[in-house]
């Protein structure tokens, strides 16, 4: 089963970046372990109580990797990147607050059975600082940062 791709809006045609990253997950998805997984495109998208919207640019759900939530940094400074890393950790604080909500997605009342993971994907190098977000500065480092997960995955469904 390959990956379901779902775009909510026209935005995309002018946003490189994530076009070409969707692309890559679709034509790599057996590859990157993402057979069942679904891409969502600007979706979801919250709205804080200063009525300030947070949403990234793809959301990846995994059977084997959790929740991704992904925004692009194309050529950005290291100063921009800690920016875009304080909004993509909010979004996924959001979210996770909202998922604890739901009996059947949490382990415990304050921990989900799944990982949520903010990562950014600066496509040139720049200096990371200390960033909460996991950076990637390709789509290949992305795959191989990926490949970690799904390893530490199977070896603890080897363990049970």
């Amino acid at each position: 089963m390959a990956i379901d791709v779902v775009v909510t809006n026209s935005k995309l045609a002018r946003e490189p970046a994530p076009r070409a990253f969707l692309e890559y997950l679709r034509d790599n998805d057996a590859t990157l372990s993402l057979a069942g997984a679904v891409a969502y495109y600007d979706f979801p998208s919250y709205v804080d109580y200063e009525t300030v919207t947070h949403r990234a640019d793809v959301v990846i759900l995994s059977p084997m990797h959790g929740v991704i939530c992904i925004s692009f940094a194309p050529f950005m400074q290291e100063h921009d990147l800690a920016e875009l890393d304080v909004l993509l950790t909010d979004y996924a604080s959001n979210l996770v607050s909202r998922l604890l909500k739901s009996r059947i997605l949490r382990k415990s009342l304050n921990q989900l059975s799944f990982p949520v993971t903010p990562v950014i994907i600066a496509l040139n190098d720049v200096a990371v600082g200390d960033l909460d977000a996991t950076v990637c500065t390709s789509f290949e480092g992305f795959a191989d940062w990926l490949g970690g997960i799904s390893a530490n995955y199977l070896e603890l469904e080897r363990a049970r």
